[in-house]
C-alpha cells in the first residue's frame, strides 16, 4: 500500500466514459497520503488483514472558468479522507517483480466515514486478479482483471480512473466504476533486453447496469525491457501505447502488472 507525499499538474476533462478532449481543464494537487496495511498468513498463499487510509488533498491551481473553479464538485475545494477495511490476498506467483507463472489476487474494501475524522462519507471495493502463464523459454503471457466499484459522496480526483490502459490519458475517464481486462506477451530479445505486446479493453461507468462492451474503449503497443537487475527481476521499461484518444509513451521502473 502506498504511503507518501505527491505534487503535479495533472488534467481534468469531467466525470463519465463520454468527456470529450476539448473540455481538458490544467489542476494542480498536492497530497499527503498514508495507507499502512497488516496481513497475516492463515493458509499457504493466502493472507487477511486491515488497511488503513489517510488522504489529505490541497487543490493548488485550477482554470478560472473551469468545472473545478465553481466549487460545484466534491473534492474541489480539496478533501480529507479517513478509512478502513479489509484486505484478502492470494499470491502464487514465482517472483513479484517479473512473474513467469502463478497467480495474484487481491480484493480489499475502504470504508471512510465520519466518525473515523473522514470529510467525505463513501465505499470503495476493489478487485485485483493477475494471472502468468510460462509458454516457453522466457516466453509469458500475462492476464489482468480490474474492477473498483464506489458508492457515496466521493471526491473527483479519487473516482476510478481508465489509467491501466496504455494510451489512453490516465485522466481522461472518471467514474464511480470501473472494469478492465489486460493481456500482455513477453518475450526475450537479447541478454538483458525483451519486449512485449499488450492489448487491453476496459471502460468506467456510473453504474456497472451502464456497461456496455460495444462501447468500451481499448489500446494496443508494444514496449522494451532492460533488465537493471536481472537476479531480482527487476527491469526498466519503455512502452508506447495506441488508442483512437491517442498515442501515449510509458517510461518507468516497474512493469504495468
Amino acid at each position: 500500500m502506498m504511503s507518501g507525499y505527491q505534487k503535479f499538474p495533472d488534467l481534468f476533462y469531467g466525470i463519465g466514459s463520454n468527456t470529450s478532449s476539448e473540455d481538458a481543464e490544467d489542476v494542480t494537487t498536492e497530497d499527503v497520503i498514508i495507507r499502512p496495511g497488516l496481513t497475516r498468513r492463515i493458509y499457504k498463499n493466502l493472507r487477511f488483514g486491515m488497511i488503513y487510509h489517510l488522504n489529505h488533498t490541497s487543490v493548488q491551481k485550477v482554470e478560472p472558468d473551469g468545472i473545478l473553479s465553481s466549487g460545484g464538485l466534491p473534492g474541489s475545494r480539496g478533501s480529507f479522507l479517513s478509512g478502513m477495511g479489509p484486505i484478502i490476498d492470494w499470491d502464487s506467483r514465482d517472483n513479484i517483480f517479473y512473474p513467469s507463472k502463478g497467480s495474484w489476487l487481491q480484493f480489499y474494501a475502504t470504508i471512510y466515514r465520519d466518525w473515523l475524522g473522514s470529510e467525505f462519507e463513501y465505499e470503495s471495493y476493489t478487485f485485483d486478479f493477475r494471472h502468468f502463464i510460462s509458454l516457453h523459454d522466457r516466453h509469458i503471457l500475462g492476464l489482468q482483471l480490474f474492477v473498483k466499484a464506489m458508492n457515496g459522496v466521493i471526491p473527483f480526483n479519487h473516482l476510478a480512473r481508465l489509467d491501466l490502459l496504455r494510451g489512453i490519458h490516465g485522466s481522461r475517464f472518471r467514474e464511480q466504476n470501473i472494469a478492465v481486462a489486460l493481456l500482455e506477451y513477453r518475450y526475450p530479445v537479447h541478454k538483458r533486453f525483451s519486449g512485449v505486446l499488450f492489448t487491453g479493453i476496459g471502460d468506467v461507468m456510473h453504474r456497472f447496469s451502464d456497461f456496455q462492451l460495444n462501447e468500451s474503449k481499448y489500446s494496443i503497443g508494444a514496449g522494451m525491457r532492460f533488465a537493471v537487475i536481472p537476479d531480482e527481476k527487476i527491469n526498466l521499461r519503455f512502452d508506447i501505447g495506441f488508442s483512437r484518444y491517442g498515442i501515449h509513451p510509458y517510461f518507468q521502473m516497474s512493469e504495468a502488472f
